[in-house]
């Protein structure tokens, strides 16, 4: 299963907004902790000095309630008077207590002195009202603040990656076969700088391969085209001789044709190893073409005493590249060559699709996948084999644009398709 990428912009983004958030939030909640702990403290600082007012006034005989409209003053000074005090209050000790009446909350201090308790209680709603407003502001400075982090957040990693898009940007853009100027100087930051050095060693490693590859192909083809150019000539001025016997002047023409073949292998494979547009296609007789590539074949699989079947209507022309399609069907047929025993080898053509197909051993179901890789080698391959068969086949068709599959029966055969692309 293939894995969800995101790019580094998003995840640098998505890092200032979580950390951004985790501050914020964390700010949030000490401020309102702190402001509600002050509150608190005033409001017991309050109560602590009525207190003090509340005992001297009782003392001297003046009226008990303290003139603080939501305070309200008791003293249980004998039974009665405790009897008087609020259900709530009245058993409460010495000190400061929170408590509810009636969903109201209320803070209260009791006092005992000389013998009398006095009770004092506040009810802090219009402080809870305060409290809560403060509250509803804050969340929503906390929530103008986020929305205010997250654009931050995205301009700042565009600022932070761009950099790094840029280096991505202009390494796509890079030729190795082409001069261009070093990445390195386009960058200051240290870290993007190295990479961009890094990429600057590789693409001048990547040249320097580049033209070695380029100078040895240009030498094999120059050396190899060079013997062929000999034979095929002297094949030529051996078929015009009139003392050779017709026999042998066939065998001289097949020389000849079969000089032309490798020939054109050449300029198969070298097309193959390079990133050069393909050639122009030419006209090609389908039936033809797989009988020159079987001929040479034919005493191969008459000597297995195997049959060989070509399925292809006279006269299907095709606008593909010759010698690409000689190498494909050369290296099937080889193919089904090396792992059949007895029946027949097929070749068929209909709607565009060229098929192989053979009574061989087959390919088991696990393998199936891999017959394509380089240097793969099943679990009934022959000896004397490669691997690399199959995997010329697939190079051919992925060039050229052409779909290649297979399907197998172990002990039955194997059949390859290949859709050829433009037929």
């Amino acid at each position: 299963m293939a894995t969800a990428r995101t790019s580094l912009r998003f995840r640098l983004a998505a890092t200032l907004v979580l950390l951004g958030a985790a501050v914020l939030a964390l700010q949030a909640f000490v401020v309102e902790r702190l402001v509600e702990q002050q509150e608190e403290e005033f409001i017991d600082e309050i109560l602590a000095a009525e207190m003090d007012r509340f005992v001297a006034r009782t003392r001297a005989g003046a009226p008990e309630p303290p003139p603080a409209s939501r305070i309200r003053g008791h003293v249980a000074r004998d039974a009665a008077e405790r009897e008087r005090v609020p259900a709530a209050l009245r058993d409460l000790p010495p000190g400061a207590h929170e408590v509810y009446v009636d969903g109201k909350e209320l803070h209260v201090a009791v006092r005992r002195d000389g013998g009398a308790d006095y009770y004092l209680s506040y009810d802090v709603e219009r402080h809870e009202a305060r409290l809560h407003e403060f509250q509803n502001w804050l969340v929503g400075l906390l929530g103008a603040a986020f929305v205010a982090l997250v654009a931050l957040s995205i301009w700042l990693s565009g600022v932070l990656s761009r950099q790094v898009s840029d280096l991505a940007r202009r390494v796509v853009d890079l030729d190795p076969g082409a001069g261009h100027s070093p990445l390195a100087a386009h960058f200051r930051d240290r870290e993007v700088l190295t990479l961009a050095r890094a990429f600057d060693e590789y693409a001048r490693r990547v040249s320097v391969l580049i033209a070695r590859e380029t100078e040895f192909t240009a030498n094999v083809s120059h050396e190899l085209r060079t013997p062929l150019t000999t034979i095929k000539t002297g094949c030529e001025l051996l078929a015009q001789d009139p003392a050779l016997a017709e026999r042998s002047r066939n065998r001289v023409r097949a020389i000849g044709a079969s000089a032309d073949s490798i020939a054109e292998l050449i300029d198969a494979l070298l097309l193959l190893g390079r990133e050069a547009p393909a050639a122009t296609a030419d006209a090609v007789d389908l039936a033809e073409l797989v009988a020159d590539v079987a001929a040479p074949l034919r005493a191969a699989i008459e000597a297995k005493g195997l049959r060989l079947a070509i399925d292809v209507p006279g006269g299907t022309a095709l606008r593909v590249h010759r010698a690409a399609l000689q190498l494909l069907v050369a290296n099937l047929l080889r193919n089904a060559l090396a792992y059949t025993d007895r029946g027949e080898i097929r070749v068929r053509y209909a709607d565009g699709v060229l098929a192989v197909s053979d009574t061989g051993v087959g390919i088991a179901p696990a393998e199936l996948p891999r017959v394509f890789e380089r240097a793969f080698r099943g679990a009934n391959a022959r000896a004397g084999g490669t691997g690399i068969g199959l995997a010329i086949v697939r190079r051919v068709a992925e060039r050229f644009g052409w779909r290649i599959d297979a399907d197998s029966t172990p002990g039955e055969g194997t059949t390859f398709r290949v859709r050829l692309a433009g037929a």
